[in-house]
């Protein structure tokens, strides 16, 4: 569905922003809104197919059980599952229709008191759902750490095949807010099985024309751009995005240039931005997936290429580990290597990895172990 190297696949735009037009107040829960008031989600993703997208994401961003939970509601399965026919009611079998899972805005430890198996469970819930809900694909968007991102696409993987999309979203640092870097998340995101990778809700253009850079090299999947129409602005108690569709446009098919092969719109966008983007688009051919991507480790936050240069620097899994990582970092070794020889190393590794800055690069005492290591840690490492 999202792998044709001839033509660029035009996604839809802002679904908040465009319901907020429509009548939703802020603060709402988007979710029920949309319920109560049906019109709204069907004019809107018709308006988006008959603009040129080729898919919809059916509103069920903020469906998990926890999202539902600040609103005072329940009923996860219920609300995909309305949702989810809505939007098919709306492009009447012309597109696909995907099932969008974002945050459920709950922070890890030590940060906060969820574990990841949690977010794990949640996005099951969810996930299970828009099966039933009968969605053709997923969308998961918008997320803000590397964390949460890989457990959506192990419980989405945990019950389907069907394809998956993912998305981070970075701000004007070129990191999301919990500080992950996007080629990282690529790293990480495109080992677990997704089928396409990249950035939504930037309001910075030209920046995510550097990120898409950034990550082409690495990328053996397609390439997502969803940016936000411009940077936002308040007028009259309002947020409100001042991007021509024109501009919009112009700087989609940059994006295809240098290397994305799935385009859309994030918030600030109408369906006259995804009408000029499918016009600048139509006659362009994206560029293939990288056949042999460049060898690297990733942790959350960094980036190390693997090859004849890379600096290691060998370390003993104990309760030590962040000094000896300070202690890496300031000789200018590039990967922390390390030997795991039982599950009490992984448990040392995953309790420290928030502030686990480095690349790893990892061998095993005994084989079992490397399947319970990269469940746990949230990166990419190099294994000897």
């Amino acid at each position: 569905m999202f792998r044709d190297n001839n033509k660029v696949f035009i996604l839809d735009g802002a679904t908040g922003t465009e319901l907020m037009k429509r009548g939703m107040p802020g603060g709402a829960c988007p979710e029920k809104w949309v319920l109560e008031n049906p019109s709204a989600i069907i004019e809107l993703q018709r308006a988006y197919v008959d603009a040129g997208s080729m898919c919809v994401y059916a509103p069920t961003f903020g469906a998990n059980r926890e999202r539902l939970r600040s609103h005072g509601l329940t009923g996860v399965r219920e609300y995909c599952r309305d949702l989810v026919a809505l939007s098919r009611e709306a492009v009447q079998g012309r597109v696909p229709v995907g099932g969008d899972i974002s945050s459920t805005c709950l922070q890890l430890a030590p940060f906060g008191t969820a574990e990841f198996s949690d977010l794990i469970d949640i996005f099951t819930e969810q996930a299970e759902a828009l099966v039933e809900a009968g969605a053709d694909f997923f969308a998961i968007e918008t997320q803000m750490s590397l964390p949460e991102a890989r457990a959506a696409v192990m419980a989405v993987r945990s019950v389907s095949d069907k394809p998956v999309l993912v998305s981070l979203a970075c701000g004007d640092n070129g990191r999301t807010v919990m500080g992950t870097d996007p080629v990282a998340g690529l790293l990480s995101i495109q080992a677990l099985g997704a089928d396409a990778y990249g950035v939504n809700c930037c309001s910075d253009l030209v920046l995510l024309g550097r990120i898409i850079s950034s990550m082409r090299p690495y990328a053996a999947v397609p390439l997502i751009a969803k940016p936000n129409a411009g940077h936002p602005e308040s007028a009259g108690g309002k947020t409100v995005y001042h991007l021509p569709p024109e501009d919009f446009a112009a700087a989609g098919a940059e994006y295809v240039s240098l290397g994305a092969g799935l385009i859309g719109g994030c918030c600030g966008t109408a369906p006259e931005h995804i009408e000029a983007l499918a016009r600048a688009c139509a006659a362009l051919q994206p560029k293939a997936p990288v056949s042999s991507p460049k060898a690297a480790a990733a942790s959350q936050s960094r980036v190390a290429d693997i090859d004849g240069d890379t600096e290691f620097f060998t370390a003993e899994i104990n309760d030590d580990l962040l000094d000896s990582m300070a202690e890496a970092l300031g000789e200018g070794a590039d990967v922390l290597r390390l030997r795991v020889r039982d599950e009490d190393d992984i448990d040392i590794i995953d309790e420290c990895q928030y502030a686990l800055s480095m690349p790893l690069s990892v061998s095993f005492d005994s084989p079992e172990l490397k399947p319970k290591f990269e469940r746990i840690y949230h990166g990419l490492a190099h294994f000897e």
